[in-house]
């Protein structure tokens, strides 16, 4: 299965996979150039799952190469800063750019990070709760920092993915990762 990961630039999207495939946290990550890829394997309903991950850069002149990307992929995580009202503003832009686009009929999920700054936050629940159900979206908040909220997030997603197959045997039983540590940075900007 593929996911990809849109967002502004800086709302943390490198940072949500690498706590993810690798619990790992980097206060001085730098900007994605291009499109990142991660791997996370793990187990539903006994089921071996491999998860191949695309992080792309918020940057507008990487515009097309994200456009491959979430093209193609079944689940799609917009992901905003809920202490940046802007980055929550383009995500419908995403979600047009999606319709437009996208061949497969994606799961979307919309993530808010930066949880651990509630004191900062500039969108206000109300928005969100007026966007998702408008939408008809799940939306988690995280923290990449202290990784909260993540793997909730991707079992959700998990578990949506797999009803969408017809694979589900109740809203109860959990998911079983196991970490691969790999990971592969991309860089696209002379392909395409």
């Amino acid at each position: 299965d593929s996911l990809a990961i849109l967002g502004d630039s800086g709302v943390g999207k490198t940072s949500f996979s690498n706590r993810y495939t690798q619990n790992m946290f980097n206060s001085s990550e730098r900007s994605t150039i291009g499109a990142e890829y991660f791997q996370k394997i793990f187990y539903y309903y006994n089921q071996s799952i491999k998860l191949d991950i695309y992080g792309t850069s918020g940057n507008e002149k990487y515009k097309k190469i994200s456009k491959y990307l979430y093209r193609d992929a079944r689940s799609i995580i917009l992901m905003y800063k809920i202490n940046d009202a802007n980055s929550f503003t383009h995500l419908k832009n995403y979600l047009d750019m999606i319709r437009q686009y996208s061949v497969e009929n994606p799961i979307i999920y919309i993530v808010g990070n930066f949880s651990d700054l509630r004191e900062s936050r500039e969108v206000s629940k109300e928005d969100l709760q007026n966007l998702t159900s408008e939408e008809g979206i799940k939306y988690f908040e995280v923290s990449c920092k202290n990784g909260n909220g993540i793997n909730e997030a991707f079992e959700s997603l998990t578990k949506d993915r797999m009803k969408r197959k017809g694979v589900d045997n109740g809203a109860n039983d959990s998911i079983e990762l196991k970490n691969d540590k790999k990971k592969k940075k991309k860089d696209n900007s002379g392909c395409c």
